[in-house]
């Protein structure tokens, strides 16, 4: 639950954001793993999981986003909907939001638009918000095609150096094998 007076997907945004740094971190201790040696394979794993996570994580926020985008949109038209009305005769409407509005705290969207700091609307300001909203989402979705980029071109590298690695594991068996036969062959049988 969002603290009062903070957007519910500004907190899940946050949580996100903190899980994209500690996949960063991984991604850096495996990096380091593969120069030092170490357990790179139980780390990379843990990096593919932590990616599918956050993938999840990313795709929750953004239908967060949308639905809170969507939600300012509606109240906007609610409220243009009610100001509308509220030159015509409502037939006993205005009464039941006067009890209502008794039982709850007043609404900010309610209100008629006022211009705020530097001739700037509300509807601007939501506007701003929502562009905003949508350039976190175009900037987590990059950011996210680029990590799985980079995971795919380091996962075909390791595949690759480990093949090699292997290659010269053969080699040198095949060598030592050789050896031993020409030893046991110059050496005169007893």
């Amino acid at each position: 639950m969002a603290p009062f007076g903070e957007d519910s997907w500004l907190s899940e945004f946050k949580t996100v954001e903190k899980y994209g740094q500690d996949i960063m971190e991984k991604i850096n201790e495996r990096n380091k793993l593969r120069r030092n040696g170490g357990n790179y394979n139980k780390v990379q794993s843990d990096v593919r999981i932590m990616l599918k996570n956050f993938s999840k994580e990313v795709n929750n926020l953004k239908q967060s986003l949308l639905k809170a985008s969507s939600r300012y949109e509606m109240e906007k038209q609610m409220n243009s909907a009610f100001q509308q009305e509220s030159g015509h005769s409502d037939n006993g409407r205005s009464s039941l939001l006067v009890a209502d509005q008794r039982r709850q705290p007043s609404n900010p969207f309610d209100e008629p638009e006022t211009y705020v700091d530097n001739n700037v609307s509300i509807d601007g300001m939501r506007r701003q918000q929502q562009q905003i909203i949508r350039e976190i989402i175009d900037d987590i979705d990059v950011r996210m095609d680029q990590t799985n980029t980079r995971l795919t071109k380091e996962t075909s590298h390791v595949k690759r150096v480990t093949k090699k690695a292997s290659t010269c594991g053969m080699l040198v068996v095949i060598i030592l094998l050789i050896i031993a036969i020409i030893v046991v062959a110059v050496i005169p049988g007893h």
